[in-house]
């Protein structure tokens, strides 16, 4: 029989948060939505849903093959936070990075709201042209007939485009304070501090300059991936661990309510409190938000209509970065742009992805 239950964030990373007990690993979880503490979940029934991709369990294997397991055991070694610290991440722990980020519920939803935001101007539109109620037809909202299938599409084409990541660096963070750090249901945050201003259409992508990846793979470590041609990690430029200070631990945690989609985990039960306190500041918080913008239609001079529609996922401006994170100072000195680090490569990547889907589509 095919596994009913899938999960959207592996066991192997949660067992890493979770305490071993009569054979299980179980695991402390605050519903945000529901504002309820669960102590001593299974890992099986947390972060995990019935037929999450599919109906007979083809895609979660394919996850568990070339996805996890070899990128379980890149994330061991580095939750062992050894120096030195080989700072250029391997193909494995890139790949789970960005299958991670994309193979969530929250992701799933956030991927509706960004198609919405463009739509709800399509139909404002329309409804004007026609002399119908725009506001109306504001609030209409479309959704996936089969939304299982479009997750594990969104997850399956993350897995295409490590190497448009390739060129980050990596610097593990290691807690040794009395708070923990934390796991969210969607534990991959991501952000541009360098562009945290910025209004530009292109300043929440992955090939941006600046952009930087956050994942707590133990209680006691975190893995960052950060672009080096913008940031001065402190001591992970030579090779070294980074020490989080309290603040900078309430800082990572945060990120992770910030990006949750409905819930906060930990391994100790005396974290109750500090999941609780997160999960009711940051409720509705969230790091990146859907605009849409569109011009009215004009008549052009073949007599049809021309109306611009565009749709960008913004970064919200949050206060501050953990204190190890540095823009470098001839960065500083420089005008602020918005840029893809490596524009040739994006432009091969991306060709050579087309030309893949268009051999697929003919086989």
């Amino acid at each position: 029989m095919p596994a009913k239950k899938q999960h959207y964030v592996p066991q192997f990373l949660l067992r890493r948060f979770a305490v071993e007990e009569s054979g299980r690993s179980r695991i402390s979880v605050y519903d945000i939505d529901r504002i309820q503490y669960r102590p001593n979940q299974n890992i099986r029934d947390v972060c995990a849903g019935n037929y999450v991709y599919d109906t007979d369990a083809s895609f979660e294997q394919f996850l568990s093959e070339h996805i996890e397991t070899p990128a379980s055991m890149d994330i061991e070694r580095l939750a062992q936070a050894h120096e030195p610290v080989n700072p250029k991440p391997t193909t494995e722990l890139l790949r789970f990075l960005l299958v991670q980020l994309f193979r969530t519920r929250q992701s799933y939803e956030n991927g509706l709201a960004f198609m919405n935001a463009g739509m709800q101007t399509m139909f404002a539109e329309l409804a004007r042209l026609n002399g119908h109620d725009v506001e109306a037809a504001r609030r209409l909202r479309i959704s996936h007939s089969e939304p299982r299938a479009m997750l594990a599409y969104l997850a399956a084409g993350a897995a295409l485009n490590w190497r448009l990541i390739s060129d980050l660096r990596v610097a593990l963070v290691v807690n040794r304070t009395a708070t923990e750090f934390i796991l969210s249901d969607h534990p991959v945050f991501q952000y541009n501090w360098y562009l945290r201003d910025s209004r530009e259409l292109g300043a929440s992508s992955i090939t941006a300059r600046g952009v930087q990846f956050f994942l707590p793979i133990s209680p006691s470590v975190t893995c960052c991936l950060y672009d080096p041609t913008v940031y001065l990690y402190r001591e992970a430029s030579t090779g070294k661990i980074v020490n989080a200070s309290e603040e900078d631990v309430c800082t990572l945690n945060a990120f992770q309510a910030i990006n949750a989609g409905g819930l906060l985990m930990a391994r100790a039960s005396s974290m109750h409190g500090t999941l609780q306190a997160l999960g009711r500041r940051y409720a509705d918080a969230r790091a990146f938000t859907e605009k849409a913008m569109h011009t009215q239609a004009t008549i052009r001079a073949d007599g049809t209509l021309r109306s611009l529609h565009v749709t960008e996922r913004r970064q919200e401006r949050l206060p501050a970065m953990p204190s190890f994170v540095k823009v470098k100072n001839k960065v500083r000195r420089q005008l602020i742009r918005c840029v893809e680090r490596n524009p040739e490569f994006v432009r091969t990547h991306e060709a050579a992805v087309e030309l893949m889907r268009m051999r697929h589509s003919l086989d």
